[in-house]
């Protein structure tokens, strides 16, 4: 997700590689445009803590120790309720994406806005999906991010494909750039956070063939 700075280390071959997790090479594949600009796909890492923070404190039960907000004169922004995160479809590179469910209350009637994402810093995708902002994103913790947009334009190169949305679940898929670099893809057992109107919920991923 985007940040406006990258650290590079070199890998064992020799190639720089983006420790903040853009989990791809920072020198361009083969058939990508070496005059292409690194991209700016990550939140900024302070947020990007916070996601993994409040996640991982939902889901082991700490939420509650830090829900309490200090008393105001004024009333509190309502956000989604995410009760359940549920995942269908098949792991692995080369297939289409997984199926994410998402079960609970306060989601609205609609997604939230969002720009087109099939041209990206990582080339051009066609039905690649949306970017929403920090609206509407997703965190695979050790392999890529998908959804979030900053104001100047940039994106993950991944977007989100909102399949339904009501106010008690919302189905999502990933844009066409899911699975085509690296390990762009979900794995049973990856860490993963998700927020959809500053809802979060987070925990591992399961339920993949």
């Amino acid at each position: 997700m985007p940040h406006g700075s990258v650290t590079v280390l070199p890998d064992k071959a020799g190639r720089e590689v983006d420790v903040c997790r853009t989990y791809r090479p920072i020198k361009p594949a083969i058939n990508r445009d070496s005059s292409r600009a690194k991209d700016k796909t990550h939140v900024k890492l302070s947020q990007k803590v916070g996601i993994v923070t409040s996640a991982l404190a939902l889901t082991t039960g700490l939420a509650a120790a830090t829900a309490a907000a200090a008393p105001s004169t004024t009333a509190a922004v309502s956000r989604p309720t995410i009760t359940s995160v549920s995942f269908s479809g098949t792991s692995g590179p080369g297939v289409a994406s997984p199926t994410i469910t998402l079960t609970g209350s306060g989601f609205g009637a609609a997604p939230p806005p969002s720009t087109p994402n099939n041209v990206t810093s990582c080339g051009t995708y066609p039905n690649n999906g949306s970017a929403f902002g920090y609206q509407l994103y997703f965190l695979d913790d050790n392999n890529f991010e998908a959804g979030a947009s900053n104001p100047d334009g940039s994106a993950d190169c991944i977007g989100i494909i909102p399949v339904s949305w009501n106010d008690s679940q919302v189905v999502l898929r990933f844009g066409s750039s899911y699975g085509s670099f690296a390990h762009w893809y979900l794995s049973n057992g990856d860490g993963y956070a998700i927020s959809a109107k500053d809802g979060i919920f987070g925990g591992a991923v399961t339920g993949l063939r």
